[in-house]
């Protein structure tokens, strides 16, 4: 069985608040109090943060420190480019020239402090830059904005790798980088070698994407920097616990992990409403170790011969042989 290396958002532990219950279904935490509980869970390493709400009065020499008391790493910080109503319209893509400059300004800040961190990896999840409505939006001034911004964002800071995390909706009833071609084609277009994506597993569901092909598709290109972990059924971004509802598709993207030789992190992304924190970072680290165990005693030599030849019903038996029966 691979070693694999898992992290957690500090979202696991939020108050998890919908809009039915904006306070949340859990009591806020502090910083120190989220890096604690994060330690008391044995196999995670990591913890993936954000800036700058996960960092004390945004300080990255400050975060620093904290997180070398808690002996964790930080697998990655994601920089907040979506929750500040003044750019609703969106930041890199804004049609405001001066907001577009200012967002310029902050994410540069951002960079600078993650640094100080000791983090060289940041997250772009650009949940604002899209649009609802036909006609809203001029798309090739905004996909230009885009890729311009990317390329000077990367250039700032080349010893940094940027992520790019796609969604198909939400918040926007469309986002501009919904799927893996458009983000892979942003990350090559930029033509910065320190752009790459962020595979979410729950956001490729929701493009109806088979995430095994995407990852493999991002490995050919070598731009397959980080993969966010969870589930859902596909219609929303439900951030359930990973393997509970696409346990076939997970083993999938974990044999093809294996064959692409991904080393890098595995962060829970999980929103846990009604379940507690501990409990489904558990369950979903344990899937993820069964997943492991059994990739590593299956005869990838059979799979490879089934494959040669695109015979279905060869691997559902090969699944039900190999795996199901010796479960039982």
């Amino acid at each position: 069985m691979s070693k694999r290396k898992y992290a957690s958002g500090t979202a696991v532990f939020s108050a998890c608040p919908d809009r039915f219950v904006p306070a949340g279904y859990h009591e806020s935490l502090e910083i120190e109090q989220i890096l604690e509980r994060i330690k008391k869970i044995e196999k995670l390493s990591g913890v993936e943060l954000g800036w700058p709400g996960d960092f004390p009065n945004g300080d990255g020499m400050k975060m620093k420190e904290l997180i070398k008391r808690y002996g964790i790493e930080i697998a990655m910080v994601e920089i907040d480019t979506s929750t500040n109503p003044k750019y609703k319209f969106g930041t890199l893509t804004n049609p405001d020239e001066k907001l577009r400059k200012e967002c310029m300004d902050y994410l540069k800040k951002g960079i600078d402090e993650i640094k100080k961190a000791g983090c060289n990896k940041i997250n772009f999840w650009l949940g604002q830059e899209g649009y609802d409505y036909p006609l809203q939006v001029n798309y090739k001034q905004n996909w230009n904005n885009l890729r311009k911004s990317l390329k000077e964002i990367a250039a700032y800071n080349k010893s940094i790798q940027f992520c790019i995390e796609y969604k198909i909706k939400e918040p926007r009833t469309h986002c501009h980088v919904a799927t893996i071609g458009k983000a892979l084609l942003l990350a090559m277009d930029t033509g910065m070698e320190n752009v790459g994506v962020t595979i979410d597993i729950g956001h490729a569901l929701m493009a109806y994407e088979n995430m095994a092909e995407s990852a493999v598709l991002l490995s050919l290109y070598e731009k397959l920097f980080h993969l966010h972990v969870n589930d859902n059924f596909r219609y929303w971004d439900d951030d359930m616990a990973v393997g509970s509802v696409h346990f076939w598709e997970t083993l999938e993207l974990f044999y093809w992990l294996d064959e692409i030789g991904y080393n890098g992190w595995l962060s829970l992304d999980l929103f846990p409403y009604r379940e507690g924190w501990e409990d489904i970072s558990i369950q979903s680290i344990e899937n993820m170790e069964i997943i492991s165990e059994i990739i590593s005693r299956v005869d990838k030599k059979k799979i490879r011969k089934i494959q040669s030849i695109n015979n279905s019903m060869k691997i559902v038996e090969f699944l039900r042989e190999e795996v199901l029966k010796k479960a039982f």
